[in-house]
């Protein structure tokens, strides 16, 4: 059965009652150090609006409790039999949202009012405090609210409303993916992804990317000081549930293809993302420095040398370059499952079958640098890098010499895994040994283990640029390296031209 909204509404949420307002009266008496040290009168609106709208309650408190219950009642309310009985996907999913509604005004109201319980005893007015128009660190809230707004009472009920309806957005579309894809796991990985980014909205993002950031649509305070306007965060979570409302016509539709494609590309989406949140948790890093978008560049590719070794530089290496390879190996492995002797009679030989895949191959990394420079060059930009044309980390270094290591010695290193991945893969037929030798040449990369970089693996990392090493010399050596996979590769396939 549907799980009906009058059980959750229960003594059972009164838990957080308690929780709001000890965290509510340790906030009163930081305030009440904060008006004593400036020696200022504060009210009842200073302690209650700073507890609704206080972002570390927010993120690893409220809002956790909001996708909890979310996921619950999604994964516990879907039904067929009650499907039928709805008559379409569409009621079902304005049934939830209602349903949802109602609870997310629940939990507000227990909310609010164990923050403003932690303020009773305090004078009460309608008009906002001396403090509150003070610009002091850590009295944020109250001076923007009172910047943008008239009175107290406003503030209240505008956090409320922004907080329902970014609560309800975010629920209409779980509901619709849980609809479209039926599967508890992608609504589980769906709020563990939200909660993510919550936190790293909160800590880690910069303030460039305020239209992403999920506390401008959680906090009226946040809202107003990322886009220096109250309305904007309102109209831009009533845009998006309004797209969200239109796409409930075409929910229940044959998109079998569509699934297809999604269920089958998982994979890359979460290459996409770990790759994605290592350029972001770099940039971060060095956010408070003065560097360009050409050392970010150098940091987040350093790769290791063997000079300097970073164990989260060349993981994030591995994930990139190594993890590109790992999806070149599964269209080898489809390429070669695909293989008959028709196949082969219709490319003539092998040497010309290989040629065509490799092309293909050698277009795709082509492409998979640059997605990953500009994807890149994006996010320094959010981050407020500089683009001048010179590089902090070394300032001999010239920055078209930075490009061509990148992209050159990129291009070559990346050739020459995969001409070894192939290469293994064709002499054992075992497509799993190929990726575990490169996985076991990463024992190359540590100090000490490669003199002389006989072996040429990771000499693409973008460490080297700091190094003595000349980036042509490597350029040099990789090609070597190429043309003499190249002549093996050759000489195997026209012997195996021969057998057949």
């Amino acid at each position: 059965m549907f799980t009906k909204w009058k059980t959750p509404i229960s003594n059972y949420w009164f838990i957080a009652f308690p929780i709001i307002i000890l965290y509510t009266f340790s906030t009163r008496h930081s305030i009440t150090l904060r008006t004593e040290s400036e020696n200022v009168q504060y009210n009842f609106w200073d302690v209650g609006l700073t507890g609704v709208s206080d972002l570390y309650l927010i993120v690893y408190f409220v809002f956790p409790l909001f996708l909890m219950k979310t996921g619950q009642q999604l994964t516990n309310s879907f039904d067929y039999m009650h499907l039928i009985r709805w008559g379409s996907f569409k009621k079902w999913i304005l049934h939830n949202v209602k349903g949802f509604s109602i609870f997310n005004v629940f939990l507000l109201l227990i909310w609010n009012a164990a923050s403003f319980a932690g303020a009773l005893g305090l004078p009460f007015s309608f008009q906002w405090s001396e403090l509150s128009r003070l610009d002091l660190d850590g009295n944020d809230i109250l001076f923007t609210l009172s910047n943008h707004l008239s009175q107290p009472l406003y503030a209240l009920i505008l956090q409320f409303l922004l907080f329902f309806l970014t609560m309800l957005t975010i629920q209409l579309f779980l509901t619709i993916l849980y609809a479209i894809t039926k599967s508890k796991r992608t609504i589980y990985f769906s709020i563990a992804f939200l909660y993510a980014v919550a936190i790293l909205s909160f800590k880690v993002f910069p303030i460039s990317f305020k239209w992403i950031l999920l506390p401008n649509y959680l906090s009226l305070f946040h809202g107003a000081a990322s886009f220096n306007s109250i309305w904007i965060s309102f109209m831009i979570i009533i845009l998006l549930f309004g797209i969200g409302l239109l796409a409930l016509n075409y929910i229940g539709r044959d998109f079998r293809a569509v699934r297809h494609i999604f269920i089958t590309s998982w994979p890359i989406l979460l290459f996409a993302v770990i790759v994605c949140t290592g350029m972001v948790y770099h940039a971060s890093l060095y956010s408070d420095e003065t560097l360009t978008i050409w050392d970010i560049w150098i940091l987040t590719f350093y790769g290791t040398t063997n000079d300097a070794f970073q164990i989260l530089s060349l993981s994030f290496y591995v994930i990139a370059f190594m993890g590109f390879v790992y999806f070149v190996q599964l269209i080898l492995q489809k390429q070669l499952t695909e293989m008959s002797h028709y196949s082969i009679i219709r490319h003539k030989s092998l040497l010309k079958w290989f040629n065509g895949w490799f092309l293909m191959i050698m277009w795709y990394t082509g492409l998979f640098l640059l997605s990953l420079a500009l994807l890149l060059f994006t996010i320094s930009a959010g981050f407020d890098y500089s683009f001048s044309l010179h590089v902090e980390l070394q300032q001999d270094l010239p920055v078209l010499q930075v490009g061509y290591h990148y992209f050159v010695n990129g291009f070559l290193q990346i050739i020459f895994y995969v001409i070894l991945v192939f290469l293994i893969t064709w002499l054992t037929k075992d497509v799993m040994k190929s990726f575990v030798i490169l996985l076991i040449s990463i024992l190359f990369m540590f100090p000490g283990m490669n003199p002389g970089a006989f072996i040429p693996v990771g000499l693409n990392s973008m460490g080297q640029l700091l190094t003595e090493a000349s980036v042509y010399m490597i350029s040099i050596q990789l090609l070597i390296a190429v043309v003499i996979e190249v002549i093996v590769l050759v000489y195997v396939l026209k012997r195996r031209d021969f057998m057949i």
